[in-house]
């Protein structure tokens, strides 16, 4: 199965991690970390615009998880720049 095509996206993406900073504003403690990283990998996720790019790296990084946010960037990251017109890319 391609998980891609099932992954959470657009507009969907942008409100489910409205959901997860806010759930960050009203939590804390020892297990924030642990539980933000559970429910970022609960689902497929796919960034598909710089703003959801930076927002899901920062969220990967706040649970102590600099492999996912890395792979954000180069994943999601590599395919927002293959929508642009090829002498987009270069700059």
């Amino acid at each position: 199965m391609n998980t891609q095509a099932h992954a959470l996206s657009g507009d969907a993406l942008l409100q489910f991690l409205d959901r997860l900073e806010a759930d960050l504003e009203e939590e804390s403690g020892s297990g924030q970390a642990i539980a933000l990283a559970e429910r970022l990998a609960a689902q497929p996720l796919r960034a598909d615009s710089l703003e959801a790019i930076e927002r899901l790296v920062a969220l990967w990084m706040q649970a102590d998880n600099a492999a996912a946010a890395r792979a954000v960037i180069e994943a999601d990251g590599a395919a927002l720049l293959q929508t642009l017109p090829p002498p987009e890319r270069t700059k």
